[in-house]
């Protein structure tokens, strides 16, 4: 999704200031879709003038007014539509896919390191789904059913992990004792 769509997103739920869109999109969308705050702004503007979302001032005391964003009709359609018309497409671009192809230049040592590394953060996340899964951000179903999805990911990603590292901190573990060829991914 891009900029204007993500928040036509946040707008869906409920009106909101430009501050409030990119809080949402950093905490609780970020795990979802990849941001960039430097379109935020613009994207807005783009969206009033297509007439996607309108914009009115609210007067606050002892700070500056703030310009609070709320979807039309018309914004909210073609949100549903973009939704419904795109493919559930699920993309996968990493630097540590990467780092597993080529783990032989990279040594044991440093790719113990990486997957360490790749354990904590997909740990991390966890956390952050745990933490939108208590949000009110969405509905309650809407918020289990996302979050089942991508704990059922993160934790298959985390065991996996845990197995490798293992594997690779195994002493009678050296690649002559491993299985070589092709894995038969299930499904």
């Amino acid at each position: 999704m891009n900029i204007k769509q993500l928040c036509l997103a946040v707008l869906h739920v409920g009106d909101a200031s430009g501050y409030e869109i990119r809080k949402a999109l950093a905490d609780d969308l970020a795990s979802f879709q990849e941001v960039s705050f430097g379109a935020l702004y613009p994207a807005l503007r783009k969206l009033v003038e297509e007439g996607l979302a309108t914009s009115r001032t609210v007067s606050q005391t002892g700070v500056p007014d703030k310009k609070v964003y709320e979807i039309t009709e018309l914004g909210r359609s073609q949100f549903i539509k973009t939704l419904s018309d795109a493919p559930a497409t699920h993309q996968v671009r990493s630097t540590f896919i990467m780092q597993l192809l080529f783990a032989e230049e990279l040594g044991p040592e440093r790719l113990r390191d990486i997957m360490l590394e790749r354990l904590t953060e997909f740990e991390n996340e966890l956390e952050k789904v745990a933490a939108f899964a208590a949000s009110d951000c969405f509905s309650l179903e809407t918020r289990e059913r996302v979050s089942r999805f991508c704990c059922g990911a993160l934790s298959a990603h985390c065991q996996t992990l845990r197995n490798e590292i293992a594997e690779l901190e195994s002493p009678n573990d050296t690649p002559n004792n491993r299985t070589s060829g092709p894995v038969q991914c299930a499904g």
